[in-house]
């Protein structure tokens, strides 16, 4: 559903800044639930959770790195 949305909205965008009208297409408006609107806190969202996991993965190595130094020196 996300990819078919954000398709279609991307789309749409190019087909207006072109001036294409012969496309058939949905129009988006803030009538039918805010489509733009929803796949952009979408991409926020996943975008979050991909810091967050990147931020894991970064603290992670660091607290191996610090247990196998302090292993070494003990």
């Amino acid at each position: 559903l996300y990819m078919y949305l954000h398709v279609r909205v991307t789309n749409r965008d190019y087909a207006e800044s072109i001036g294409d009208t012969t496309a058939m297409r949905h129009a988006f408006t803030i009538s039918v639930f805010g489509w733009r609107h929803l796949v952009v806190l979408i991409d926020i969202v996943v975008i979050v959770l991909f810091v967050l996991a990147v931020r894991g993965v970064v603290i992670d190595v660091k607290l191996r790195k610090a247990a196998k130094a302090a292993k070494e020196n003990s």
